[in-house]
């Protein structure tokens, strides 16, 4: 892999003003498609909730995982096999009962990792039993005819013995800039693929109907599009979006919801519908009138909002609540939704603070939930354990 700085973790809080505004007319879904949202899953109900904390005094963190190499994003199989990838290095390695495997799932000679590039998502095919197929989305450097370019990536493979032999490309040439390439992939309960793709500091694409960039992406396991989809013969799924980093669906509704990086304000939580035109770059947090999709919660001050998941139930004393890390502060927040609709926000509280980075967040499948620092992996604790000696990585 190729490296061209020797990167400082702080790279990754620089923000960028924005320009000038778009006039690019807003796209409208067609009338003929519609999305047929999955129906919500039967769960295990959650142990009693734990009220609004005004600090984190019963919150706690124990390492698991020391000594990594920037992990970005982490993916659990059915088998027990946990994978993620190492941000700067092309490599996508594995840990077996608890230790990192030395052999690298995967490296990839022509991956380039610096500033917000690399090896960015990862997850596993629903079916990874029968169909072991891992995803990556990363960045590379091509040879064209001009020279070297990077560009994103979107890429498939076995998690076998010769994984590049079979890897196969199922979105390629996407922009790349040095800040701003999303690169989140998840699976929805749909079955199909999700893919946050970031304005690549084009905040005019992200308007666009004929560019992938600024939107989320929807994607048939084979990277074909489905004939569901809300643009016909389009993988754009919802667009308007500067920067999504964390995405996940919520197991009561079945809706998608995502953490959205503003620029030196206005990072948002927003639950996402087909179709729909979050704003960015025409609008920033709440935005008047109704051409764009209102943010459930939105930060006035900048705190670069991370990966996130929902807790499905386990040894926590949380119910079924949408949890996240942030970069600048490294706290893991809680949001509880209404009940109902999961449109409203009943609370937001800060769970931990790591004081360094979190960038990656997973549960196991027993419930447990961790979260990662640039070098670590945590177990959360509550009530069990003291606050872990966190030292920035």
């Amino acid at each position: 892999m190729r490296r061209r700085h020797i990167i400082s973790i702080c790279l990754f809080m620089v923000t960028v003003i924005l320009a000038s505004g778009c006039s690019t007319s807003t796209p409208r879904p067609s009338a003929e498609v519609a999305i047929a949202l999955p129906e919500a899953m039967e769960l295990e109900p959650p142990l009693e909730r734990e009220e609004p904390h005004t600090t984190a005094q019963r919150w706690g963190a124990e390492p698991v995982l020391r000594d990594l190499e920037f992990p970005i994003s982490w993916a659990l199989a059915a088998d027990g096999r946990l994978f993620f990838t190492e941000g700067y290095t092309g490599r996508v390695r594995s840990v077996v009962k608890g230790q990192v495997v030395e052999k690298p799932v995967i490296e990839l000679p022509d991956a380039v990792g610096s500033w917000e590039q690399g090896m960015l998502g990862l997850a596993v095919h629903p079916d990874f039993s029968t169909e072991p197929y891992l995803y990556l989305y990363y960045t590379a450097i091509k040879e064209t005819e001009e020279g070297q370019q990077e560009i994103n990536r979107l890429v498939r493979f076995r998690a076998e013995d010769d994984p590049v032999q079979g890897m196969e490309v199922l979105l390629d040439d996407l922009p790349s800039a040095g800040y701003h390439n999303g690169g989140i992939v998840l699976f929805g309960p749909d079955g199909k693929l999700y893919v946050s793709i970031g304005d690549g500091h084009q905040a005019e694409s992200a308007q666009d109907p004929t560019s992938l960039t600024g939107k989320i992406l929807r994607l048939n396991p084979d990277g074909t599009i489905p004939e569901d989809n809300p643009f016909a013969d389009s993988p754009v799924y919802a667009l308007g979006f500067r920067n999504v980093f964390g995405m996940a669906f919520d197991p009561v509704s079945g809706h998608l919801f995502v953490t959205e990086n503003g620029p030196d304000c206005c990072d948002e939580v927003n639950q996402v519908r087909p179709g729909q035109n979050y704003g960015w770059p025409l609008a920033l947090g709440e935005s008047p009138g109704g051409e764009f999709a209102h943010p459930l919660l939105v930060f006035t001050s900048s705190i670069a909002p991370t990966q996130a998941l929902f807790y499905s139930g386990g040894p926590l004393p949380l119910g079924h609540d949408l949890l996240f890390g942030d970069f600048i502060h490294g706290s893991l927040h809680r949001v509880v939704l209404s009940e109902t609709e999961r449109d409203t926000v009943v609370f937001h509280e800060v769970l931990f603070t790591a004081q360094t980075p979190i960038i990656g967040i997973l549960l196991d499948l027993d419930g447990n939930l961790y979260f990662s620092t640039p070098s670590e992996l945590y177990r959360l604790t509550f009530g069990e354990a003291e606050e872990a000696d966190i030292a920035p990585g």
